[in-house]
């Protein structure tokens, strides 16, 4: 800050030694002078600088992403297929699926329940269902369509082979071996998606008669359920994962993570030439 010019104002008289007594007087005033203005820019300065705002840190937010498990083209249901001439059998694991046309597989240990955290390949055979290669009824198969965060990477979302299950065709070749190991093909008859089981719809539907919309769901999840968890009939294979949007961006409360289920028909070899599927 630069010392503003004092005016001095003219003198009434001349004397020779009152002036150089008033010059020094007039110096050291405007010493005094330039010492206070340049203390009260400084202390300007610091209250400038204390009472300015402190600038916040500006903070990332994070875009929601809407996560979908993979979702078929076309549905298809109890096709009628014939059975292709094939080689030999593929070997594999006890307990193991696989679909090479769509570049599948996975293997599977008997459990009532699907664990939560996806963090491996594997699924499982429903502890309830009828075992593999049962003469009638049904197995069912399950197991996650992606990895949980932290498996492969931070985020997650990577598909397992069960995110291959939505590529299937009409009777591409299956080829499953039970817990000893013995291997049969198998033909894919059904691809279909249907909402997740939801236990609170059947009440619902009971305290809301005219809500039609939830009426029909709750006769199609009924008709799921009787499929996949049958003890009778032709014997199928079933395998089933998630697919559709996440939970989260829909506001359900399921078990998974995803709204909806996808699920393959897998009917054996002997039955193709003779059933109507």
């Amino acid at each position: 800050m630069s010392t503003p010019q004092v005016r001095i104002p003219a003198l009434l008289f001349f004397n020779p030694t009152s002036q150089r007594n008033q010059a020094r007087s007039m110096s050291k005033k405007k010493l005094y002078i330039a010492s206070a203005l340049s203390l009260l820019a400084a202390l300007t300065s610091i209250i400038l600088l204390v009472l300015a705002p402190i600038p916040t840190p500006t903070t990332l937010q994070s875009t929601p992403t809407v996560a979908t498990a993979p979702e078929p083209d076309t549905e298809y249901e109890k096709v009628q297929c014939q059975a292709p001439s094939i080689g030999s059998l593929p070997e594999l694991e006890p307990n193991t699926w696989s679909i090479p046309a769509i570049n599948a597989q996975a293997r599977f240990a008997v459990s009532s329940t699907l664990p939560a955290d996806a963090d491996t390949n594997d699924g499982i055979l429903y502890a309830p269902s009828e075992e593999i290669h049962s003469t009638q009824g049904a197995s069912l198969i399950a197991g996650h369509v992606d990895y949980s965060p932290g498996v492969l990477s931070e985020e997650g979302g990577e598909l397992t082979n069960w995110g291959n299950l939505n590529e299937a065709n009409p009777c591409s070749i299956a080829y499953v071996s039970d817990q000893e190991g013995k291997v049969k093909p198998y033909l894919v008859a059904t691809k279909k998606v249907s909402p997740q089981y939801d236990p609170a719809l059947e009440a619902y539907v009971e305290a809301n008669p005219h809500d039609t919309q939830a009426k029909k769901k709750l006769e199609e999840q009924n008709r799921t359920v009787q499929e996949l968890f049958r003890s009778t009939g032709p014997y199928s294979i079933y395998l089933l994962t998630c697919s559709g949007p996440a939970v989260a961006d829909v506001g359900g409360s399921f078990q998974f993570r995803y709204q909806d289920n996808l699920y393959l028909s897998l009917i054996p070899f002997e039955q193709v030439e003779t059933t109507y599927l």
